[in-house]
């Protein structure tokens, strides 16, 4: 890319892009009746396990880096795996052409006995596949379970050993050989790696900053029924329990594809992307009604109003179809509208806009 932001240019990483000898696939003539296999070898989930572990890379780049230093062993034997992970990665998305993409050595993800020079500093660099970035826990919303889950059994075992919340026990920087042994015990059990990588600093500003927006925190209910209800449609509550068991199998299916994420992909799993399973929780939720929008009427009854604390993920990404026909329909004829203004009283992303009233028509 070409740009001249200053905060590009001031941290830019050294270097020179990665390129290495390419593989071509071999030339076949063309038949129609075999087209869906190389439809099939597109759909490899191996692109997310390599790109995750790249991710952890870099981010345990910056423990690295403090501890040996950039000319230690274990700096540059990382660095050498980020590249191979670039490799891994560009092979994976050619896997289509018939690309045989290496699984990762098992050293790079496990500790190792073998006592000689090597396998000592490769020790030092493992990468663990359930140990992510800290930011990760916003990826996947197993992970934020679990890190939630860890934070609230740590929280009880300090406020009962030390009548403190574990974050007020790290604030004070108590010391102790119980509060240290705790504190041991918490870092081993994390799960995460929280230091001052770039993504982990955007990701503990957003969350000083802006904290985590729900929206039932500034939408009323009125205004979520005003607006992806219909007001044609009655609710039936047969329709209700079953779309509350719909929720269920999906939460669970989306829970174990998340879990199977970081293990070797399986050509047999059911579902390859989060987006089949959204499909396949669409298809099911036809049998409880062929109308659209009386399905976005159920899924907002159950997830807004019945159980505020379902996810929202169920609604926006199986029902948006209803949604936004019921939008449609409660709209507006006048609606406010942000537009850039040097003079405006909004301010976004360094801009300044203005509400100004625009009619719905033009939309």
């Amino acid at each position: 890319m070409t740009t001249n932001q200053k905060e590009m240019i001031d941290n830019l990483y050294g270097g020179v892009p990665i390129t290495y000898e390419k593989k071509s696939a071999e030339k076949k003539i063309i038949d129609d009746s075999e087209l869906y296999k190389a439809d099939l070898l597109s759909f490899d989930p191996k692109i997310g396990f390599i790109t995750n572990t790249s991710s952890t890379m870099y981010v345990l780049l910056n423990n690295i880096e403090k501890k040996y230093g950039k000319k230690s062993k274990e700096y540059k034997m990382l660095i050498n795996r980020l590249k191979l992970c670039r490799k891994a990665q560009g092979d994976t998305i050619d896997s289509a052409k018939g690309i045989v993409v290496k699984d990762f050595p098992d050293w790079w993800t496990r500790y190792t006995k073998i006592d000689n020079d090597f396998y000592k500093t490769s020790n030092n660099i493992v990468i663990k596949t359930e140990t992510r970035p800290y930011f990760f826990r916003y990826l996947y919303s197993d992970y934020n379970a679990r890190h939630e889950d860890k934070v609230e059994c740590f929280n009880e075992r300090s406020i009962r050993l030390f009548k403190k919340s574990f974050c007020n026990l790290l604030e004070e920087d108590i010391s102790g050989e119980n509060v240290e042994y705790l504190i041991e015990d918490y870092n081993k059990k994390f799960g995460f790696i929280d230091n001052d990588a770039t993504m982990n600093l955007i990701c503990h500003h957003m969350e000083s900053s802006v904290k985590r927006i729900r929206v039932e925190r500034f939408a009323t209910n009125d205004s979520v029924s005003d607006i992806l209800m219909s007001k044609t449609i009655e609710l039936d509550e047969e329709k209700l329990e079953k779309i509350n068991k719909l929720y269920h199998i999906f939460i669970k299916t989306k829970r174990d594809f998340a879990q199977n994420l970081n293990k070797k992909p399986n050509i047999n799993e059911k579902y390859r992307n989060i987006e089949q399973i959204y499909k396949q929780m669409r298809i099911e939720s036809e049998k409880i009604s062929s109308s659209a929008q009386e399905l976005a009427n159920l899924a907002v009854e159950l997830c807004y109003f019945r159980n505020k604390n379902y996810e929202k993920d169920f609604v926006w990404k199986i029902f948006y179809s209803g949604l936004l026909e019921n939008v449609r329909e409660n709209k507006k004829e006048i609606i406010m509208f942000p537009t850039l203004d040097k003079n405006g009283d909004i301010e976004y992303l360094g801009k300044k806009y203005k509400n100004v009233e625009v009619n719905s028509v033009d939309f």
